[in-house]
């Protein structure tokens, strides 16, 4: 019996010691003389405080202080091991924090995630008058969102989507037609005037024109429009204009008299020949031209005469 109180005494002193040696930083109870404390504790999600951690009250008897992993990390709370977060990488718990300033990545403020609507693009239609609806086929773009430690990461994935709404009266209308095309339009000629030539000779006009003509193909969905060019000329009779811009005779001139030639009558031999009288223009010195016409009968005379001696 003495050797069992011997033996709860030793404990006592083992208890006695390990209180002395206890940190001098050990929490201090409440005010309600409880020792609890805040505690940033990891998870595998993304937690309160959208980071990967909750923010939690405890009692200090939950949780071990140490472990290697730094100065306010812990494994007893909860789990005994960090939190390996999908979003925020390898999480530990953070004990005793000051919940208006927390610590490290526990104090790290992840904005909202943010959000955007699909963006549907239309890339097809299709007809059916079987059945009295339109098919329309769209892409559709989603965008979704990721942390990636500092940023939220965007990522887009598109699908194609199709929807089916019933026809419209004008879509009616095309069906009843039967696929049959609109009627062909049509296109006056045009015709581009690019020379005239006058002849005064025949007082007419040769008009020189080049003519654009249109003709039309039917492609499947719409008349599809062609065209082509040629040259034509037309002759129309002078207007009282282009007349009077023809050259009149006056306007060139008096016309020149016509000239003969006087017939040589033949002289005999020995016979001086008689003198061609010249009618010259009447001059206020008709004397002078009497006696250059006496002067110049002399000389043929004697040049006659002097040439039938020679000869006789």
């Amino acid at each position: 019996m003495r050797a069992k109180y011997v033996a709860i005494a030793v404990a006592l002193l083992g208890i006695s010691a390990i209180g002395a040696v206890a940190p001098a930083s050990a929490t201090k109870p409440d005010s309600d003389g409880e020792h609890k404390v805040w505690v940033c504790h990891a998870t595998s999600g993304l937690g309160e405080l959208k980071n990967g951690y909750n923010l939690i009250y405890v009692d200090v008897a939950s949780t071990t202080q140490g472990g290697g992993h730094g100065e306010n990390d812990h494994y007893g709370h909860a789990t005994t091991d960090p939190k390996d977060n999908p979003k925020f990488g390898v999480l530990y718990d953070y004990l005793d924090v000051d919940p208006n300033h927390l610590p490290g990545k526990c104090g790290t403020q992840i904005p909202d995630e943010p959000s955007k609507d699909p963006v549907e693009i239309l890339v097809g239609t299709e007809l059916n008058c079987e059945n009295e609806s339109v098919t329309l086929t769209y892409t559709v773009t989603t965008y979704s969102y990721s942390w990636d430690g500092t940023a939220w990461v965007e990522s887009a994935t598109t699908t194609t989507v199709e929807k089916i709404r019933p026809l419209t009266d004008d879509e009616i209308q095309a069906c009843e037609d039967d696929g049959e095309p609109p009627e062909e339009p049509s296109k006056d000629p045009v015709e581009l005037l690019v020379a005239s030539v006058p002849n005064c000779d025949t007082t007419t006009v040769t008009d020189t024109y080049e003519v654009t003509t249109y003709s039309y193909a039917w492609d499947g969905t719409a008349w599809v429009e062609s065209e082509s060019t040629t040259t034509k000329e037309v002759e129309r009779e002078m207007t009282e204009q282009e007349l009077a811009a023809c050259p009149t005779q006056e306007s060139q001139g008096p016309v020149p008299p016509a000239t003969e030639t006087p017939a040589v009558a033949s002289t005999p031999v020995g016979q001086a020949p008689t003198a061609t009288p010249t009618a010259l223009p009447a001059t206020g010195s008709e004397h002078w031209v009497i006696v250059l016409i006496g002067l110049t009968s002399l000389l043929a005379g004697a040049g006659l005469l002097r040439l039938s001696r020679r000869l006789t």
